[in-house]
């Protein structure tokens, strides 16, 4: 179903500008998947969708991708369609972004653990701050086969659209769970049977020269 909007002082319009803040995405429950990948991703894997926003020029050049195409036609999810510039205005990404999706967040508990194998890797992120960095790791842990993302207090927002970017869409490939602090952690770690390999700045031993069976 296709919605024109008029007014910058539309609902769907302000809801996107306070998902731009962590605090906003907290109290909604929601954010922004930004761009072709995230947004078919999003669609791909069946995840709760409010709305998709598109700007008039998408439509105007002609280039309204299929799966755009067979939103508008459906009555089960709504596509909102904006002036160009009032578009441009949601995303602070360098590179043009020509659609965005507002996403309920599907956070996982520590029943998405269930079932891991001896073999099975978790990934832990300990105050990464950095999105890019963030995204990257992230990114990196499920090409890699990684089962799940621990979240410990103090890491950068994962729904944070530079994050969400960095990920180029791995995000929704691996579970991610929040970990209050170390000793949760540690919990975790003996529940599981994992060991904990760290990398640290200064000191330790170079990775090659471990045993990380």
């Amino acid at each position: 179903m296709l919605v024109k909007i008029t007014s910058s002082d539309n609902k769907r319009v302000k809801l996107v500008k306070k998902l731009a803040s962590r605090r906003g995405r907290s109290e909604e429950g929601r954010f922004t998947a930004e761009g072709r990948n995230m947004v078919s991703g999003v669609l791909e894997r069946g995840l709760d969708i409010d709305f998709i926003m598109i700007p008039d020029s998408l439509a105007a050049s002609g280039s309204v991708p299929d799966f755009i195409e067979g939103c508008i036609s459906s009555s089960d999810i709504t596509v909102c369609e904006i002036n160009a510039r009032d578009f441009e205005k949601l995303t602070d990404a360098e590179y043009g972004i020509d659609m965005l999706a507002v996403v309920r967040k599907d956070e996982k508990g520590e029943s998405a653990l269930d079932g891991l194998r001896p073999e099975d890797n978790l990934l832990v992120l300990d105050r990464i701050q950095d999105p890019g960095n963030m995204g990257t790791l992230i990114r990196t842990a499920a090409a890699a086969g990684y089962k799940a993302v621990l979240l410990m207090n103090g890491t950068v927002d994962i729904y944070s659209p530079k994050v969400l970017r960095a990920t180029a869409g791995l995000i929704f490939a691996v579970p991610f769970i929040y970990v209050a602090d170390a000793a949760e952690l540690r919990r975790i770690t003996e529940k599981t049977g994992k060991r904990l390999a760290v990398t640290v700045p200064d000191g330790g031993k170079p990775y090659f020269e471990e045993d990380l069976s």
